[in-house]
């Protein structure tokens, strides 16, 4: 079996995560969380809920069904956020149904972390929460639905914003039109039987945070349920995500750029 290919530069951003049965965490839960993780991720920020999105089959296929449950009190959601490095940061992001990890680039040409190492990673955060709700009863793990990202930011080369030539030099002509343009951007979403669940590729122009350098931000989510709804679900699921990823970045791409930036056409 040939060995799992990588995404290379111009990836920024990786985050892998799951939607799982809500659980009746409290605040003070999170804090008892976090002292299992501290000295990995020392700083706590919090941010608002983020809504649970359920992808389904259905006749209408650019409908997002939601499905979220409300309390008297709502916790929100916690970021568990690690030091930043050369290399970048990692962020933990936890809530009552989700469970979230990111890698981050800190600059540009830093080395990125492996799909083997952030799965490692996130699998090490996951085992730890369901060993810490399991222990202290809080309730049973149960994946509904998983996710993976990879945000990828392509600098422009020429003097024209979002040029429609600029972007030949990047894409596979079956994604750009011969039409002049004067501004480039791009959406679709389809339904995958292997993963139960839909894929979304959004292009579009952008700035670089803090940066003057305009960028396209290329972004493909893969998002759907697992086989079982356990720990090893979840991890299969991301396999088989990172794989369909990978491939649809193969075809969308010129084979100059790939070359470039390091990922072969050949992948399993």
């Amino acid at each position: 079996m040939a060995p799992i290919q990588e995404f290379k530069p111009p990836v920024v951003e990786t985050v892998m995560g799951v939607q799982f049965e809500e659980l009746p965490l409290h605040l003070t839960h999170y804090g008892l969380f976090w002292s299992a993780i501290q000295n990995e991720f020392p700083t706590v920020e919090e941010r608002p809920k983020l809504q649970s999105r359920v992808e389904v089959k259905a006749d209408f296929p650019n409908a997002l069904w939601l499905a979220s449950k409300t309390s008297e009190i709502d916790v929100p959601r916690i970021w568990f956020a690690g030091a930043r490095t050369d290399a970048g940061q990692q962020i933990v992001q936890l809530q009552s149904n989700k469970l979230l990890q990111n890698w981050r680039t800190a600059r540009d040409g830093a080395d990125y972390p492996s799909f083997i190492s952030n799965r490692r990673d996130f699998k090490n955060s996951l085992d730890l929460f369901v060993t810490f709700v399991t222990e202290r009863e809080i309730g049973w793990f149960a994946a509904e639905q998983c996710e993976l990202t990879y945000v990828n930011h392509i600098p422009y080369t020429g003097e024209v914003w979002s040029a429609a030539c600029e972007t030949f030099d990047i894409f596979s002509p079956k994604l750009v039109s011969d039409l002049e343009s004067e501004r480039f951007s791009f959406n679709q979403t389809y339904w995958s039987e292997q993963l139960k669940g839909r894929v979304h590729i959004v292009v579009q122009p952008a700035r670089h945070k803090g940066k003057i350098r305009k960028v396209l931000d290329f972004r493909l989510t893969a998002r759907g349920a697992p086989g079982t709804k356990d720990v090893a679900g979840v991890l299969a699921w991301l396999d088989e995500a990172h794989k369909n990823l990978l491939s649809l970045f193969v075809r969308l791409t010129r084979d100059d750029n790939r070359q470039k930036w390091g990922i072969s056409n050949e992948f399993n």
